[in-house]
C-alpha cells in the first residue's frame, strides 16, 4: 500500500466515523426535539402535512451518505468485495442505531426504519460503485485497477 493510499484510507475512515457520529447525535434526540426539528423543516418546505415522509427521507438520506462513505473507505482496503463489506458495516450500524433508540425517551426501535436505513445504505453504496466504475473508465482503464 502506498503512502497516498494510506492517507486516503485514513481520511475515508474518518469520514465514516464522522457520519456515524452525526447519525448517533440525531438518534440521541428525544421525541420532542426530533419532532420539533422535523416540524421546522416541513414548515420551511411549506409541506407541514408530510412530516412522516420527511422523517423517513432523513433516515434514508443519512444512511445513503453512510453507505457511500463506507463503500469508499472499504474500497481502500478490500478491492474486490467492497460492496458486501460496505453493506454489512452499514446494516450493522443501522441495527445498532435502532437499538440505541430504545434507550432514548419517546423513541422506538422499528424494523421498518431498519429497512429504510438499509435501503438508503444500499443506494449510497450503489452510487459509490457507479462513481468508482466511471472514474476508472475515465482514467482509461478497462476495469478498476484498485487505485481509488
Amino acid at each position: 500500500m502506498t503512502k497516498k493510499n494510506i492517507v486516503s484510507g485514513i481520511i475515508a475512515v474518518a469520514a465514516v466515523l464522522l457520519c456515524m457520529g452525526m447519525i448517533f447525535f440525531f438518534s440521541s434526540q428525544d421525541a420532542s426535539e426530533s419532532t420539533m426539528m422535523s416540524d421546522r423543516f416541513a414548515f420551511l418546505l411549506r409541506w407541514p402535512f408530510a412530516v412522516k415522509i420527511l422523517r423517513k427521507c432523513a433516515h434514508f438520506s443519512e444512511f445513503a451518505l453512510l453507505g457511500f462513505l463506507t463503500a469508499l473507505a472499504v474500497k481502500n482496503f478490500e478491492k474486490k468485495k467492497f460492496i458486501p463489506a460496505a453493506f454489512a458495516i452499514s446494516a450493522a450500524y443501522a441495527a445498532t442505531d435502532e437499538l440505541h433508540q430504545l434507550f432514548v425517551e419517546g423513541r422506538a426501535c422499528r424494523f421498518f426504519d431498519f429497512g429504510v436505513d438499509c435501503s438508503g445504505a444500499l443506494a449510497g453504496i450503489a452510487f459509490a460503485a457507479l462513481m468508482i466504475y466511471l472514474f476508472s473508465r475515465l482514467r482509461g482503464g478497462k476495469k478498476d485497477d484498485g487505485k481509488c
